[in-house]
Formats: C-alpha cells, structure tokens, sequence
C-alpha cells in the first residue's frame, strides 16, 4: 500500500513542472499579446448600440460571418448593446431594366465596428457622420491556450477601461 502511495505521490511531482511550464509559457504570450495591442480612442457611449461588421478580403464570407458572430458574444458579455445591418439594393434603373445599380449598407446602431484586416478594428460613429472614435491595431494575433474568445474580451475589457478613463 505504501509502494502505491510513493508511485502516486512520484507521478505527481513528475506531472506538475509540466503543468507549470506550459501556464508560464502561456503568460509569456499572453503579456506579448498586451505588448501588442495599441488602442487609440475618442468618446464612446457604451449605452448606444454597436454594429459588427468583418470585411476582411482575404477571408471568405463564411469565415467573415463567423468572427461577426464571435464578436458579437463578445460585446453582449461585456454588457454593450447590438444591433443589426442589413444591405439595402436598387436592382432597377429608370426604364425599369433590372441590374445592380448600387448596394448601400444599413446600421441600425450607432456604432459600427469593423474588422478590416485580421489585426485593425476601427470604430465608427454613424450619427455623425461616420467619424473614427476607435481605432484598434493589434502586432499578431494570439497563439495562448483558448485564445479564440480571451483575447477579444481582452480587447473589449481594455477599450471599456480607456474610455472611462477619458
């Protein structure tokens, strides 16, 4: 019985060096991810609503949708508003021959966010006239452990904490 103890006790130690490199290795990139990210910010109402919208070229619009859904769990657990865009067509032109004449994007929010490439969001205010109240850039993107949805909330936490800031 004794031996058995030992054994456990041996594996134990063996198994927690290891479980303690991989959190320092973690927290190594963790802290260069926040070395990275570079938050530039005018005045921001987070009691208005916010538009995500992804439109990055080099991804497919499954993928753009995706992160667009990501991005929106995102802002509703850190308590912001969504709403919703959609794309309004005129598909017809004087003497009533269908074509696409333009495609003009309805935000029914204030603010639209806008991921334009993997690493740059920019923030835009809608009721006036567009104007960039944020913008966000980050070096690379993440690679530690659940990186998928921690390094967004982080970026939402940090851009909440400077705008109270101002």
């Amino acid at each position: 019985m004794k031996e058995k103890i030992i054994t456990l006790l041996l594996l134990v130690l063996m198994i927690s060096p290891t479980i303690n490199a991989q959190t320092k290795k973690d927290l190594k990139k963790l802290e260069k991810f926040k070395s990275g990210l570079k938050i530039t910010v005018k005045d921001i109402d987070f009691t208005e609503k916010f538009v995500i919208h992804c439109d990055v070229k080099t991804l497919s619009n499954i993928q753009n949708e995706y992160d667009e859904e990501e991005w929106k769990e995102i802002f509703f657990e850190n308590g912001l508003n969504i709403g919703d865009y959609y794309y309004k067509e005129v598909v017809k032109d004087a003497r009533n021959r269908e074509m696409s004449l333009e495609s003009k994007m309805i935000v029914r929010a204030r603010y639209l966010f806008t991921k334009s490439t993997n690493f740059k969001f920019i923030i835009t205010d809608i009721k006036k006239n567009n104007e960039v109240v944020a913008i966000i850039s980050v070096k690379s993107k993440p690679t530690f452990k659940d990186s998928n949805m921690s390094w967004r909330s982080y970026i939402i936490q940090e851009l909440i904490k400077k705008v109270n800031a101002l």
